[in-house]
């Protein structure tokens, strides 16, 4: 029980790390590299907190009694590893704090990349969050503090989790046209240099408290959007499921 939740703590505050490291014009492109490498740090101890689920997933991965989410789930975190990889390494091509001079293979567009990687990111995360629905429910329901910041009654309740569905698909949309537009611009050649990257720019350490709140918020949304779809897809596919075996 007390490894749930920390795991559920441990959880939240690399979801919480990961929304603010999308928005460096607010936050700093300081924190969003610092943070990007603790992210990271905090990504492998989420891999040994369950690396008994990992290294028994591995072994059977090619046995048919492995299907269906187990599977969806397994290969989903295989991906984010990989895509987590690209960020990072992409990242460290644009650095303009941590490794400014950390410059190679200049023929390849790393910007977009770091883009097209974070946003692919940003969809996975909310998929595994929506794969995980009832144990976030589950564990998050054990701390009554939590419990009573999200409970409302029950018609209003309703009202907010529409608006705020409605928010998160809006920005969703606008994410897949990043998505699709950072494609573009990754195949077109590379642009850091062409746009003299931000390495002109004086802000680099300024922090927009003011705008904090409201990106934070919006890409909450989307990521919850986004698990929402995936948990409502599960639950659709479970009960076709269990209507062809009844």
């Amino acid at each position: 029980m007390r490894k749930n939740r920390f795991k559920f703590c441990f959880d939240l505050s690399m979801a919480i790390t990961f929304i603010l490291i999308f928005a460096p014009a607010v936050t700093s492109v300081a924190f969003h590299e610092i943070a990007s490498i603790f992210l990271g740090v905090a990504f492998i101890v989420h891999l040994v907190l369950n690396k008994d689920w990992i290294i028994g997933m591995s072994k059977k991965i090619f046995s048919k009694s492995i299907k269906g989410k187990s599977l969806l789930s397994y290969l989903l975190n295989m991906t984010l590893l990989v895509d987590m990889l690209i960020i990072m390494v992409s990242g460290l091509l644009v650095s303009e704090v941590v490794l400014p001079n950390f410059r190679y293979f200049t023929d390849i567009n790393w910007l977009a990349l770091h883009i097209i990687s974070s946003v692919l990111g940003l969809l996975i995360v909310g998929i595994h969050l929506g794969l995980h629905w009832n144990w976030i429910k589950q564990i998050g329901s054990q701390f009554s503090k939590l419990k009573k910041i999200v409970s409302f009654r029950k018609p209003y309740r309703k009202v907010l989790l529409r608006i705020l569905l409605i928010i998160g698909t809006v920005f969703l949309f606008a994410q897949v046209f990043k998505l699709t537009s950072s494609t573009i611009d990754f195949f077109s050649g590379p642009s850091l240099e062409e746009s003299g990257g931000a390495e002109g720019d004086k802000n680099l350490f300024s922090v927009n408290l003011i705008g904090i709140l409201p990106i934070f918020a919006i890409y909450a949304c989307l990521l919850g959007s986004v698990a929402f779809y995936t948990h409502l897809l599960e639950k659709r596919a479970m009960n076709k499921n269990h209507k062809r075996t009844s």
